[in-house]
């Protein structure tokens, strides 16, 4: 029969081809398979978990090298190098175990570097931007390391304004010259200094801002995009970037940051009958003679409500009737602003909806419709007892509205 090579798990583990050949002079001076049957108390039972091999390629080189079938007088069998459960479990004879834990010892070494094994540089670019000159390095560079969690990521990463190098000590100054080279074959003489502009959101939330300044903090090749950043304890948005970028950012949050429109909107629920008793105001009953056949009008609630005239903004109206005996209807309009122009003052919802609780609830209607500032708008009428829904917007001015002055904006009215 032919001599058995240990060196087929070299074949398909590479970087411990030494070892199993020298670990092979081990498994040959070992004491010969015993012929007598065994007892419980002659062999030891050992539990191991490799840290740097694989748990798969040790099991296979130490079955090649010391592998054998245990016999029990009690008639069992058991291999004596097992695999389960994450590790290597060793049932053997006390004199025969001491050679594997060596061999095991001298097979589980770290064959390369480990994620803890590498420093920490820090890298700022002077003339392109951190984002693009980070992916180009990524892909020129191409340097992988080791992951904390397992696997293998790339050895830069970009951190806020800076890219974050992690290398091993001997290519760490290696890699920071490229990264200078290419910063500086990415300068341009027409790219402007990087300046800083500090805002304070007035109206619009963070978010709101945030949106509004994607285009300046989306870079691409050869353009220097702004940085933008959040410094939460002031509230303050810091804009990173060309002066000419900051100033057109500048202008868009004047034109867009500001607060929304306010208005006053007063809503009835009125009842109309030919008997000249109703308790509306004359300027009410008046407007509603015009649009609709009653001599009378009585108002059963009324509420006034400021609301924002944002589009695609929400609102709600609560209205409550007088006590009649000890029941009391109550009202309430829903709608959302589709849009508003302050020059025509005119105000488009798109699903308003008026309902009715207490006795009689129900659904009053549903609607789309436009009212304009200072009328009347009869918006619905619902039940054999004709019953309306009366809205009035009114803007409110806003507090120094007027007459523009140089000291408005520092400029000139015209």
């Amino acid at each position: 029969m032919p001599n058995r090579s240990p060196a087929s798990p070299a074949r398909q583990h590479p970087r411990i081809t030494a070892l199993v050949t020298a670990l092979a002079g081990l498994a040959l001076t070992a004491p010969a398979a015993a012929q007598d049957p065994l007892i419980a108390k002659d062999v030891e039972l050992r539990s191991v978990r490799p840290e740097h091999i694989q748990l798969d390629a040790l099991y296979r080189i130490l079955n090649e090298l010391y592998g054998r079938e245990l016999r029990f007088e009690d008639g069992r069998k058991s291999r004596n190098v097992i695999l389960g459960n994450g590790a290597l479990l060793l049932n053997e004879e006390k004199g025969r175990l001491e050679p594997i834990l060596a061999a095991i010892e001298k097979l589980d070494v770290a064959t390369g570097p480990r994620a803890q094994d590498f420093t920490i540089g820090i890298f700022q670019p002077e003339h392109a931007d951190v984002r693009v000159l980070g992916n180009l390095a990524m892909q020129l560079l191409n340097r992988t390391i080791p992951a904390a969690s397992g696997g293998m990521q790339n050895s830069l990463s970009v951190a806020d304004d800076r890219i974050v190098v992690r290398e091993l000590d001997g290519a760490m100054g290696d890699v920071l010259a490229k990264l200078r080279t290419l910063d500086a074959a990415l300068a341009r003489d027409d790219v402007a200094p990087v300046e800083a502009m500090e805002y304070t959101p007035r109206s619009l939330s963070v978010q709101g801002v945030t949106q509004a300044l994607q285009p300046f903090v989306q870079g691409s090749f050869g353009h220097q995009a702004a940085l933008l950043q959040m410094v939460s304890e002031r509230g303050v948005l810091v804009l990173r970037g060309r002066a000419a970028d900051l100033e057109a950012a500048r202008e868009l949050l004047e034109r867009v940051d500001r607060p929304a429109p306010q208005l006053m909107l007063s809503a009835f629920v009125l009842t109309g009958s030919d008997d000249g008793d109703g308790n509306a105001s004359a300027s009410l009953a008046d407007a509603l003679r015009e649009l609709l056949p009653f001599r009378s009008y009585s108002i059963e609630a009324a509420s006034v409500v400021r609301i924002a005239g944002n589009p695609m903004s929400s609102f709600t109206v609560d209205l409550v009737g007088a006590a009649k005996g000890l029941s009391q209807a109550t009202y309430q309009v829903q709608g959302t602003i589709a849009a508003y122009d302050p020059e025509g003052q005119s105000l488009t919802f798109d699903n308003l909806s008026a309902s009715r609780s207490g006795p009689g609830a129900r659904q009053l209607f549903r609607t789309s419709s436009t009212i304009y500032g200072g009328e009347y708008a009869v918006l619905g009428v619902a039940g054999g007892e004709p019953t309306f829904l009366v809205l009035r917007l009114k803007p409110v001015r806003a507090p120094g509205a007027g007459a523009r002055t140089a000291g408005n904006d520092g400029r000139e009215p015209r």
